[in-house]
């Protein structure tokens, strides 16, 4: 778990962007792989609109319960899987409806994003805008490879994401 944050960040005015899932499962690591590019291009520029946070949860979703409490705008990146083609990218706003299993199931982590978001929703009443990526990934195996379609929609979700929070 890492958190890096940019210059005056505050909680209440910061947007915090997690990525989730694990380097060496191939595919899995999309979420942090997003994450990383956002954190980068934040990084390079000097006129950048709003302060951020990057947090690297692994696969510590216990710890996304607690930043969900913190921050008041997130954007969270996971793979998924879906039954979908693989570099499917998935938008969805949590405030108002979250997806039940049926819906979509996350990758393994002992406890999903959407879990989190309901066990932060019953602790700490929270109001948040949430907003989650999810790629929809192939290979899990052991690897530190992403597959080129899941790397592909990686970029593909970086480049939106940098114009919708003008990053550019």
């Amino acid at each position: 778990m890492e958190i890096k944050e940019g210059p005056s960040g505050t909680s209440q005015k910061s947007i915090c962007f997690i990525g989730i899932g694990n380097e060496y499962r191939c595919d899995d690591a999309a979420g942090i792989a997003l994450v990383k590019i956002l954190e980068n291009q934040y990084n390079s520029r000097k006129n950048t609109v709003r302060s951020a946070v990057f947090f690297y949860a692994g696969e510590d979703t216990i710890s996304v319960v607690h930043m969900l409490a913190k921050y008041k705008n997130l954007m969270i990146a996971d793979a998924v899987v879906t039954g979908s083609p693989a570099g499917t990218i998935f938008e969805l706003n949590l405030e108002n409806h979250i997806p039940e299993k049926s819906e979509m199931k996350l990758s393994g982590h002992s406890l999903d994003v959407f879990d989190a978001v309901r066990m932060a929703r019953e602790l700490y009443s929270i109001n948040s805008k949430i907003h989650f990526i999810g790629i929809e990934g192939r290979n899990f195996t052991q690897g530190n490879r992403i597959t080129p379609e899941v790397n592909a929609a990686v970029n593909k979700a970086a480049e939106k994401i940098l114009d919708t929070y003008n990053f550019s």
